[in-house]
């Protein structure tokens, strides 16, 4: 894992844990639009938002009435935090 990441963790880390919801307002959009963190004099907002692309396949095999041999697998290929 390169710096980047490294100290983008620990910085969302840190506001997840330092940000005291009781101070704040949270509003929440429309589908696909993130949440909205607002101070409570306004001073500060933040938009958050959150993509990920999933992929799942199965293969089985037929025999007769039954599925035999259930192989599946789901996989994580993008996750973006924006």
């Amino acid at each position: 894992m390169n710096f980047k990441k490294t100290t983008g963790i620990i910085v969302i880390c840190y506001l997840c844990t330092a940000f005291n919801p009781t101070q704040a307002q949270i509003k929440t959009n429309s589908f696909g639009k993130g949440i909205d963190f607002i101070a409570k004099d306004s001073s500060f907002t933040m938009n958050v938002g959150m993509r990920f692309q999933a992929l799942y396949t199965n293969n089985w095999d037929v025999v007769g009435d039954d599925f035999e041999n259930l192989k599946d697998m789901l996989l994580i290929l993008k996750f973006n935090i924006k």
